[in-house]
């Protein structure tokens, strides 16, 4: 039964195990690992705190319904995530989709590269990802992929430690460009990123893309993912800025 065939009200009722009318760390790691999330006590920790209306560390009702809604809207996103990098309209993401799309974002990858990706993920053994296994890439556990970039296992990326590991998904930063992005979520001020530092770091860089996201929207020409100067000079007259089509 889906979240869509019962009410929200039953939901939050099933993961309030002791019935006292808040939703505990315990509790929604519980749920969510039956529903086949894996999550660790920090994950679920940050979940709650992000929708933690008074602070207490609970979800209330009503933060539960936000984060179902937040939910919700993921699902919306991961849906047009895989349009983009699926085979034209088959329902699936080959190698050579998935090159394709990845060189129009400008990271080169060989084909070699693209199939290993997808065989880490095919949980069907059938050589392509369909959307469920899909969704698979955005259920890692962020302890996992911390892990990945702590090379030396001590518990904490340094400058060194994430500069490569960026690197490998697109992101070339210099040395002090890795710095200065362990400074703005060291909160002991150690020049390393602890678990906590690290998920806080990857939340923060979802909301700019979202923002990149939304700004595209605003100037983009009405529904062909493009902005052209008459859509960029209809957004710059509305925010008070007037420009003749010759200066674009």
């Amino acid at each position: 039964m889906s979240f869509n065939q019962i009410s929200l009200e039953q939901v939050f009722c099933y993961f309030d195990e002791n019935g006292d009318g808040r939703i505990s760390s315990a509790e929604l790691r519980s749920c969510m690992s039956a529903g086949g999330y894996d999550l660790s006590f920090e994950e679920v920790r940050v979940i709650i705190e992000s929708m933690d209306g008074n602070g207490d560390g609970l979800l209330r009702f009503q933060d539960f319904i936000k984060l179902m809604e937040r939910a919700e809207e993921g699902d919306r996103e991961m849906i047009e995530a895989f349009k983009m990098y699926e085979k034209e309209d088959e329902g699936c993401i080959t190698a050579r989709s998935l090159k394709r799309m990845l060189s129009k974002l400008g990271y080169s990858r060989n084909i070699e590269v693209c199939q290993e990706v997808i065989d880490k993920f095919d949980i069907n053994h059938d050589g392509v990802l369909n959307f469920e296994e899909f969704k698979g890439l955005e259920q890692i556990s962020l302890e996992r992929v911390f892990c990945c970039f702590d090379e030396n296992g001590d518990g904490r990326i340094s400058s060194p430690e994430l500069r490569p590991c960026m690197s490998v998904v697109g992101y070339e930063l210099s040395l002090d460009e890795a710095r200065v992005m362990i400074d703005s979520m060291d909160a002991n001020g150690d020049g390393l990123l602890s678990l906590e530092e690290f998920m806080k770091l990857i939340e923060r860089e979802e909301e700019d893309v979202r923002m990149m996201i939304e700004a595209f929207k605003m100037y983009q020409m009405d529904s062909q993912s493009c902005i052209t100067a008459k859509s960029l000079k209809r957004m710059l007259s509305r925010l008070g800025y007037s420009r003749n089509m010759e200066i674009f």
